[in-house]
Formats: structure tokens, C-alpha cells, sequence
């Protein structure tokens, strides 16, 4: 999991895979003050992904943030300066984010050289059913972008989000926050998009079951309906 820092805007952005978090992330950064954190670097270099620990300890427990605050963000000022970011993130109907999470995992399944070797190698030809029910660990990019809820990088995050938009109404929603913060943000450039295939994917009814059982929090959490 990745995200933005901005000490002069006073912002923390979440990036929540396969919710068009790059083309935010991408916009952020271009802002004065911006750095980027890659929030789960640490758990991909010691293979904790692969364990059930990798969700146990929700992620890094914001290691990086830590190092922005300081070794110890609880004290004093620095307590006082995590509480006053405004921490936002974008979310996704689970299912939608399940077929785009499919998409991006088989169109770089074949690339050697696309962060691996964070566990095996998706099979080529792997239908969307075998997607959603590869075991837990199986894959690095499978557990990112895919396996871990929305809601768990969200509590990864340690805090309570300021702003939780949506997906389907990316462009209200970002414009809102730059109103709130005051910034003077661009049209955002969708980045890292997963072009629809040919043969459009339809979930069958037991696929959409384990979906709505396996992301269950999400459905509740984020107002989404499971039909």
C-alpha cells in the first residue's frame, strides 16, 4: 500500500489498490510538499505477505509515517500533528474491484520483471473464478490488490479517514476534498487503467457469493449492495 504526505497542505492520502489510486496519487505528488510512502514496503522484503501475520499486523503499522513524525509519533507534537492531517482514501464496489483487480494481475502475470518474486506466478489462461479463489499467500500482487479488504487498509492506516470517497464518483469526490483543503488541483489523468477485454467478465451467482462473503466488511462499511 502506498500514499501521499503533505506537511504544507496537511494531508495524508491512503492509496487503496484498484480505486484509481495512481492517477490520485500521480495529481498529489505534483502538489508543493508532496512525498510518497510506500506503506507496505517492508512486509513485500521479508515475504509477509505470504503468512497470515501480513494481516494480523495490518501492514506496517505506518513505519513510514513514523519516520516523517519522528520515531515516536505519540508523543507531545508530534501527536498533534498526526491528529490535525486530513486523511483521506477512495474505495470501490467489491466486485468491480474484483474484475479490475483480475485484469491487472493477468496482464502482468507474464512480466518477469514486475515486482517479483513476491510469491508464484499466475498461470496463464486463469479464468476470473480461479482468480477469486486462489488461496490466501499465493501471490503478492493477487493479495494487494485483491485479497486484502478495503476496510483492512484502511485500519492499516491506524486512524479514522477524515473522507472516504467512492470510485463511481471519483471526480465529485476529489473536487470535494480539494475544496475542503484548498487546493488547486488539476483534471485528474487516469493512470493504470485496466482495459476491458473482449470477453466481458460476468460473475456467476456463486461468484458473487464468495465476494460478498469474503469482503463482507466492505459491503457494510461503504453502503454497497450486494445484488
Amino acid at each position: 500500500m502506498a500514499g501521499v504526505l503533505n506537511r504544507k497542505s496537511n494531508f495524508l492520502f491512503v492509496h487503496v489498490p484498484k480505486t484509481a489510486g495512481k492517477s490520485v496519487e500521480a495529481m498529489l505528488l505534483d502538489l508543493p510538499g508532496s512525498a510518497g510512502v510506500d506503506l507496505s514496503y517492508a512486509e513485500k522484503a521479508r515475504g509477509q505477505y505470504a503468512t497470515t501475520s501480513y494481516l494480523e499486523r495490518r501492514l506496517t503499522r505506518l513505519s513510514a509515517i513514523e519516520k516523517w513524525t519522528g520515531a515516536d509519533r505519540h508523543s507531545g507534537r508530534k501527536q498533534a500533528m498526526w491528529a490535525q492531517l486530513y486523511k483521506f482514501c477512495f474505495v470501490r464496489h467489491p466486485v468491480d474491484r474484483a474484475i479490475s483487480a483480475y485484469r491487472y494481475c493477468m496482464r502482468n502475470s507474464g512480466d518477469s520483471s514486475y515486482r517479483q518474486p513476491f510469491g508464484q506466478s499466475l498461470p496463464a489462461g486463469l479464468s476470473f473464478a480461479e482468480f477469486i479463489r486462489l488461496p490466501r499467500g499465493y501471490n503478492y500482487e493477487v493479495m494487494n490488490h485483491f485479497q486484502i479488504p478495503q476496510s483492512e487498509y484502511i485500519r492499516c492506516a491506524d486512524t479514522a479517514m477524515d473522507f472516504v470517497g467512492k470510485f463511481e464518483n471519483l471526480d465529485e469526490d476529489i473536487a470535494a476534498v480539494a475544496e475542503i483543503l484548498k487546493l488547486p488541483l488539476p483534471q485528474l489523468e487516469r493512470k493504470n487503467v485496466s482495459a476491458t477485454d473482449q470477453n466481458e467478465i460476468v460473475p456467476t451467482a456463486a461468484d458473487l457469493d464468495l465476494i460478498a462473503q469474503c469482503f463482507a466488511e466492505d459491503f457494510a462499511q461503504f453502503g454497497y449492495r450486494t445484488e
